[in-house]
Protein backbone atom coordinates (compact mmCIF):
# COMPACT_ATOMS: atom_id res chain seq x y z
CA UNK A 1 0.00 0.00 0.00
CA UNK A 2 2.52 2.43 0.94
CA UNK A 3 4.50 1.39 -2.65
CA UNK A 4 1.28 3.23 -4.63
CA UNK A 5 1.28 5.86 -2.70
CA UNK A 6 5.60 6.55 -3.52
CA UNK A 7 5.17 6.02 -6.86
CA UNK A 8 2.02 8.14 -7.74
CA UNK A 9 0.66 7.85 -11.43
CA UNK A 10 -0.28 10.95 -14.00
CA UNK A 11 -3.15 12.81 -12.78
CA UNK A 12 -5.25 11.19 -16.21
CA UNK A 13 -4.13 7.83 -14.65
CA UNK A 14 -5.57 8.92 -10.88
CA UNK A 15 -8.54 9.88 -12.31
CA UNK A 16 -9.43 6.20 -13.90
CA UNK A 17 -8.28 4.57 -10.95
CA UNK A 18 -10.63 7.03 -8.62
CA UNK A 19 -13.59 6.01 -11.17
CA UNK A 20 -13.04 2.53 -11.99
CA UNK A 21 -14.73 1.08 -8.73
CA UNK A 22 -17.98 1.95 -9.59
CA UNK A 23 -17.87 -0.67 -12.55
CA UNK A 24 -17.30 -3.28 -9.89
CA UNK A 25 -20.08 -2.45 -7.24
CA UNK A 26 -22.77 -3.87 -6.80
CA UNK A 27 -25.00 -0.02 -7.02
CA UNK A 28 -23.69 0.02 -10.36
CA UNK A 29 -24.08 -3.85 -11.14
CA UNK A 30 -27.70 -4.65 -10.32
CA UNK A 31 -29.29 -2.25 -12.48
CA UNK A 32 -27.09 -3.30 -15.42
CA UNK A 33 -27.54 -7.46 -14.55
CA UNK A 34 -31.45 -5.89 -14.02
CA UNK A 35 -31.70 -5.03 -17.54
CA UNK A 36 -28.95 -8.04 -18.94
CA UNK A 37 -31.52 -10.67 -17.12
CA UNK A 38 -34.58 -9.32 -18.60
CA UNK A 39 -32.89 -9.58 -22.43
CA UNK A 40 -31.64 -13.01 -21.46
CA UNK A 41 -35.61 -13.99 -20.59
CA UNK A 42 -37.79 -11.77 -22.63
CA UNK A 43 -35.66 -11.31 -26.06
CA UNK A 44 -33.31 -14.33 -26.34
CA UNK A 45 -35.47 -16.91 -24.02
CA UNK A 46 -32.83 -18.18 -21.92
CA UNK A 47 -34.32 -18.02 -18.86
CA UNK A 48 -31.37 -20.81 -16.98
CA UNK A 49 -28.70 -18.12 -17.63
CA UNK A 50 -31.11 -15.42 -16.88
CA UNK A 51 -31.78 -17.19 -13.21
CA UNK A 52 -27.85 -17.72 -13.20
CA UNK A 53 -26.84 -14.35 -13.45
CA UNK A 54 -29.61 -13.03 -11.53
CA UNK A 55 -28.42 -15.76 -8.20
CA UNK A 56 -24.43 -14.59 -9.05
CA UNK A 57 -25.43 -10.85 -8.47
CA UNK A 58 -27.67 -11.90 -5.73
CA UNK A 59 -25.22 -14.17 -4.27
CA UNK A 60 -22.71 -11.53 -4.53
CA UNK A 61 -24.68 -8.59 -2.95
CA UNK A 62 -26.15 -10.63 0.12
CA UNK A 63 -22.38 -12.15 0.93
CA UNK A 64 -20.47 -9.35 1.41
CA UNK A 65 -22.23 -7.54 4.20
CA UNK A 66 -22.51 -11.04 5.56
CA UNK A 67 -18.94 -11.53 5.57
CA UNK A 68 -17.95 -7.98 7.08
CA UNK A 69 -20.27 -8.50 9.54
CA UNK A 70 -18.76 -11.83 10.65
CA UNK A 71 -15.14 -10.15 10.47
CA UNK A 72 -15.95 -6.45 11.03
CA UNK A 73 -11.86 -5.64 10.34
CA UNK A 74 -11.56 -1.72 10.66
CA UNK A 75 -10.21 -0.31 7.15
CA UNK A 76 -6.18 1.08 6.79
CA UNK A 77 -5.80 4.17 8.36
CA UNK A 78 -1.98 4.65 6.29
CA UNK A 79 -2.85 7.70 4.46
CA UNK A 80 -6.26 9.47 3.66
CA UNK A 81 -8.62 6.95 2.16
CA UNK A 82 -10.62 8.14 -1.40
CA UNK A 83 -14.01 7.27 -2.97
CA UNK A 84 -17.24 5.47 -2.01
CA UNK A 85 -16.92 2.32 0.87
CA UNK A 86 -19.30 1.62 3.79
CA UNK A 87 -18.89 -1.37 6.19
CA UNK A 88 -16.21 -3.03 7.19
CA UNK A 89 -12.66 -3.71 5.04
CA UNK A 90 -12.93 -7.62 5.13
CA UNK A 91 -13.35 -9.25 2.63
CA UNK A 92 -13.06 -6.60 -0.47
CA UNK A 93 -17.23 -6.54 -1.53
CA UNK A 94 -16.18 -5.23 -5.17
CA UNK A 95 -13.45 -7.95 -5.46
CA UNK A 96 -16.63 -10.50 -4.80
CA UNK A 97 -18.56 -8.52 -7.00
CA UNK A 98 -15.75 -8.03 -10.17
CA UNK A 99 -14.92 -11.57 -10.11
CA UNK A 100 -18.48 -13.62 -9.52
CA UNK A 101 -20.50 -11.20 -11.70
CA UNK A 102 -18.41 -9.73 -14.72
CA UNK A 103 -16.82 -13.00 -15.15
CA UNK A 104 -20.62 -14.76 -14.75
CA UNK A 105 -21.71 -12.59 -17.40
CA UNK A 106 -18.45 -12.70 -19.52
CA UNK A 107 -19.26 -16.49 -19.98
CA UNK A 108 -23.04 -16.33 -20.58
CA UNK A 109 -22.29 -13.93 -23.06
CA UNK A 110 -19.50 -16.27 -24.64
CA UNK A 111 -21.81 -19.40 -24.78
CA UNK A 112 -24.97 -17.37 -25.75
CA UNK A 113 -23.37 -15.76 -28.83
CA UNK A 114 -19.81 -17.74 -29.32
CA UNK A 115 -18.44 -13.81 -27.98
CA UNK A 116 -14.76 -14.00 -26.82
CA UNK A 117 -14.28 -9.43 -26.18
CA UNK A 118 -16.14 -9.54 -22.97
CA UNK A 119 -13.30 -11.57 -21.38
CA UNK A 120 -10.91 -8.94 -22.84
CA UNK A 121 -12.89 -6.06 -21.46
CA UNK A 122 -13.94 -7.27 -18.22
CA UNK A 123 -11.18 -9.13 -17.30
CA UNK A 124 -8.58 -5.28 -17.24
CA UNK A 125 -11.84 -3.91 -15.60
CA UNK A 126 -12.03 -6.43 -12.80
CA UNK A 127 -8.32 -5.57 -12.18
CA UNK A 128 -8.40 -2.49 -12.10
CA UNK A 129 -11.63 -2.28 -9.83
CA UNK A 130 -9.29 -4.87 -7.51
CA UNK A 131 -6.35 -2.82 -7.79
CA UNK A 132 -8.03 0.38 -7.16
CA UNK A 133 -9.75 -0.91 -3.25
CA UNK A 134 -6.04 -0.77 -2.22
CA UNK A 135 -4.88 2.57 -4.27
CA UNK A 136 -7.66 4.49 -2.98
CA UNK A 137 -6.81 3.20 0.36
CA UNK A 138 -10.00 1.74 1.65
CA UNK A 139 -8.88 -2.06 1.58
CA UNK A 140 -5.64 -3.90 3.08
CA UNK A 141 -3.97 -6.16 0.00
CA UNK A 142 -5.73 -9.25 2.06
CA UNK A 143 -8.80 -7.59 2.05
CA UNK A 144 -9.04 -7.71 -1.82
CA UNK A 145 -7.19 -11.20 -2.25
CA UNK A 146 -9.77 -12.92 0.20
CA UNK A 147 -12.83 -11.37 -1.74
CA UNK A 148 -11.57 -12.14 -5.31
CA UNK A 149 -10.89 -15.79 -3.74
CA UNK A 150 -14.87 -15.59 -2.21
CA UNK A 151 -15.66 -14.07 -5.61
CA UNK A 152 -13.98 -17.18 -7.34
CA UNK A 153 -15.48 -19.57 -5.00
CA UNK A 154 -19.41 -18.38 -5.76
CA UNK A 155 -18.13 -17.92 -9.84
CA UNK A 156 -17.37 -21.68 -9.49
CA UNK A 157 -20.07 -23.07 -7.32
CA UNK A 158 -23.02 -21.01 -9.20
CA UNK A 159 -21.42 -22.31 -12.62
CA UNK A 160 -21.18 -25.86 -11.35
CA UNK A 161 -24.58 -25.91 -10.11
CA UNK A 162 -26.29 -23.86 -13.68
CA UNK A 163 -23.75 -26.33 -15.55
CA UNK A 164 -25.71 -29.24 -14.50
CA UNK A 165 -28.88 -27.72 -14.90
CA UNK A 166 -27.29 -26.57 -18.59
CA UNK A 167 -26.99 -30.55 -19.38
CA UNK A 168 -29.93 -31.57 -17.58
CA UNK A 169 -32.04 -29.53 -20.29
CA UNK A 170 -29.94 -30.30 -23.00
CA UNK A 171 -30.51 -34.01 -21.99
CA UNK A 172 -34.55 -33.42 -22.31
CA UNK A 173 -34.55 -31.42 -25.51
CA UNK A 174 -32.32 -34.42 -26.86
CA UNK A 175 -34.83 -36.83 -25.72
CA UNK A 176 -37.49 -34.46 -27.41
CA UNK A 177 -35.65 -34.72 -30.60
CA UNK A 178 -35.29 -38.80 -29.84
CA UNK A 179 -38.84 -39.10 -29.13
CA UNK A 180 -39.89 -36.95 -32.40
CA UNK A 181 -38.11 -39.11 -34.88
Amino acid sequence: MLWTHRHLPPPWLDTLIYASPWLGTNITLIPGVLIVVWWLWARVKKPHYAMRLLIVQLGSYILNPALKALYDRPRPDLFPRRGWYGWSSYPSGHAIASISVLFTLAAILYRERGWKWPYWVLIPISLLSLYSRIYLGVHWPIDVLAGAFVGIVWLLMTSIAFREDHARTQGVADVRRIGMQ
